[in-house]
């Protein structure tokens, strides 16, 4: 599991191509990412 730093989703969601936001496309194609409570309410 790969718990994932929120700065990172928003690039993702944004758009903003990065080695990090690369790295959690992939993550979720693997289904190897975790989400904690406080980044999901």
């Amino acid at each position: 599991m790969i718990l994932v730093d929120p700065r990172v989703w928003i690039d993702y969601f944004n758009g903003k191509k990065s080695e990090e936001s690369n790295a959690l496309d992939a993550a979720l194609a693997d289904g190897i990412v975790a989400i904690g409570d406080i980044i999901y309410s």
